[in-house]
């Protein structure tokens, strides 16, 4: 199950009990993958080189591995680029399945 495998990998990372981090993924995740969505737009991001740079400024120049960690939530389709799972979550037209992406979808119904 994605979701659980997300959710473990997030209490992990952070402390946080499994229980906790489903509760707060259904109030925390939609706002932040709006707010990338808008910086994606902003910045014209068009490429995973650009996604990365943008992820990296947002983390505050956080190491590569919590970006990874990042990337590898976000990342819907499991295609390594969350370039078009982003787009197709801020589109709606995301019919894929896994990750934060997919967990979103399955949470929210969409």
């Amino acid at each position: 199950n994605k979701q659980a495998t997300v959710e473990t990998a997030l209490s992990q990372k952070s402390g946080v009990d499994a229980g906790s981090i489903s509760q707060i993924l259904k109030i925390a995740a939609p706002i932040v993958m709006g707010y990338l969505g808008k910086q994606t737009a902003q910045s014209k991001v068009s490429d995973s080189n650009g996604m990365n740079s943008l992820l990296g400024n947002m983390l505050g120049g956080q190491p590569e591995q919590n970006q990874r960690l990042i990337t590898t939530l976000l990342d819907a389709d499991g295609d390594g680029s969350i370039l078009d799972d982003v787009a197709g979550m801020v589109m709606g037209g995301s019919k894929k399945k896994g990750g934060i992406g997919g967990l979103l979808g399955g949470l929210f119904g969409k």
